[in-house]
């Protein structure tokens, strides 16, 4: 399911299903951890539940931001490392890095980052009973399937 969401957002540039997986399970999994580690904290400082919601939203976007921008600098900077061993210029060097620009992956990430990250605020969107063992529950399957 990622693939033909990615596939949809980038057209022509997925020829095959693999070219993005590292980019989904990376920004994914750092979603899903990172955003239950909020909702653990909340539910452990026994706050309002509807503060996980906003500590929770806060903490998709701004650490799915912050993974984006580390995956841009990071595919960046290892293309001018190589453009710099090789004297190749940049666009030369996209292309033998397989067309994944850094603006590509960085979006991938980020896409990738907040769509899974949203599993374990499902309850608490949903008002769900009991709300916190429930969201062990999606958090767990989000990595089982």
């Amino acid at each position: 399911m990622p693939y033909h969401m990615i596939e949809r957002l980038l057209g022509d540039d997925v020829e095959s299903s693999g070219r993005y997986l590292a980019e989904v399970i990376y920004g994914a999994n750092d979603g899903i951890v990172t955003t239950f580690a909020v909702v653990s904290g909340v539910a452990g400082a026994a706050l309002n539940p509807s503060i996980v919601l906003i500590l929770g939203a806060a903490n998709l976007f701004a650490d799915g931001f912050s993974m984006g921008m580390s995956n841009y600098l990071s595919r960046r900077s290892e293309l001018d490392y190589q453009r710099s061993k090789t004297g190749r210029h940049r666009e030369e060097m996209n292309g033998l890095a397989a067309g994944k620009s850094p603006g590509r992956t960085a979006f991938v990430t980020f896409l990738a980052f907040v769509v899974a990250g949203w599993a374990p605020l499902i309850p608490y969107i949903l008002e769900l009973a009991p709300v916190f063992p429930l969201s062990v529950t999606f958090n767990i399957a989000s990595f089982v399937r």
